[in-house]
């Protein structure tokens, strides 16, 4: 599951099954893994060419026949509220839960991770496009203006958007469930094999991670070389494997895990000497990201072991983690300063201790899971009722 479908399943993780259904755009990259919740999965692989793919026919001839089937579906579950998770990709995901909402009479809660919006626009700003660029505008304006409520991955976006959209946010993100972690109990460490094993679990997106991913197998290699008993073990998603394979290829102590079950990812982070959030430097890629806060974060927090962030100070996460203190931060880019970081943390068990307890202590405070669905229940219930 992604780290996103994640946070969406941690908002939902106790809503009756019976009084939810999720529309999604791709089956295999859908959140429902693991839920027995009512599904209408729309096919849109490959998604180009034609963004819209099977849905861009209904605006041309008035081939009303796929929508008509979606809505008629979501209609047969008595919905009350639409919960959208804003994407740029596919195009007609911007139109469509509008048309639902009001096909079906229902309000949206809007709900948006990622900066895309402004990707979106200074692509077409670069390439002189000024009539697509209002176009942008006017379409991602209308979907927060028709939300009853709109939401935000963290406060920093939240004011941000509040500024740029002229409507309120409210910050919703991935929460620690205490009860999860239960049981999981560490089985390996540094002190019982001699090896410090690193874990990074997480996209390797180009316009996110991959720059200071490859940054970091850099400097774990150097590592290595100087006879440093250093190994890092990478969990993500099976796309990501060909990334992987690209930019490293076979590296003595560096292998891609891929994605595993919950319970083992759990395991692999609590098994971690340290936990890596590397985070791109480039300016491409802070457009996207700056406001985005990383939805691993908790888990990592959950985990007991401490946490390396990699990453620009303009990024939500570091400035976050510098602020709060739930992570050792290596704010500027160097794989010098990376690897001399690492091996600070590797020869300093107190200072591990530390960040492993300020980080539960963080994650105690502000990520807790009950007190996050309560407030996100509340809202729908308030939505719902016209709040």
């Amino acid at each position: 599951m992604t780290a996103t479908g994640a946070a969406m399943l941690s908002l939902f993780a106790e809503w009756p099954t019976d009084r939810l259904a999720q529309l999604h755009a791709d089956r295999a990259k859908g959140s429902n893994v693991g839920s027995d919740y009512p599904e209408f999965a729309i096919e849109n692989e490959p998604m180009k060419p034609g963004l819209a793919n099977r849905l861009l026919p209904w605006r041309r001839s008035g081939d009303r026949g796929v929508l008509e089937e979606m809505v008629s579906w979501a209609r047969s579950h008595s919905p009350e509220v639409l919960y959208y998770r804003a994407i740029d990709e596919p195009e007609y995901m911007w139109w469509l839960p509008m048309e639902l909402s009001q096909r079906l009479g229902i309000p949206i809660v809007t709900h948006i991770m990622d900066d895309w919006p402004k990707r979106l626009v200074d692509a077409a700003k670069a390439k002189d496009r000024y009539t697509e660029v209002e176009r942008l505008h006017d379409s991602i304006r209308r979907i927060f203006r028709h939300s009853a409520r709109s939401l935000s991955i963290c406060d920093k976006m939240s004011r941000a958007f509040d500024e740029r959209y002229g409507v309120p946010f409210e910050a919703f993100q991935n929460s620690i469930d205490v009860q999860e972690w239960e049981g999981v109990e560490r089985t390996r460490c540094v002190e019982d094999d001699g090896v410090f094993r690193l874990v990074y679990a997480g996209s390797l997106a180009e316009d996110m991670t991959l720059g200071s991913f490859v940054e970091l197998v850099e400097a774990v290699g150097q590592l290595r070389t100087s006879g440093r008993p250093v190994e890092l073990h990478v969990y993500g998603a099976r796309w990501w494997k060909k990334v992987f394979d690209e930019h490293v290829g076979k590296r003595a102590g560096i292998r891609y895990v891929g994605f595993v079950p919950r319970e083992q990812y759990l395991q692999a982070l609590r098994d971690a000497d340290l936990l890596v959030m590397p985070i791109n430097f480039d300016q491409q890629s802070l457009v996207y990201i700056r406001f985005s806060l990383a939805n691993k974060g908790p888990d990592y927090m959950a985990s007991g072991a401490p946490i390396l962030v990699y990453g620009s100070p303009e990024a939500a996460t570091v400035e976050y983690a510098q602020q709060q203190g739930w992570a050792e931060v290596v704010s500027e880019q160097s794989i010098d300063r990376l690897a001399s970081a690492i091996v600070g943390l590797m020869d300093d068990a107190e200072r591990r201790r530390e960040l492993s307890a300020r980080a539960a202590q963080v994650g105690r405070a502000f990520h807790d899971a009950e007190v996050n669905r309560e407030r996100f229940r509340q809202l729908m219930c308030d939505v719902a009722d016209g709040r």
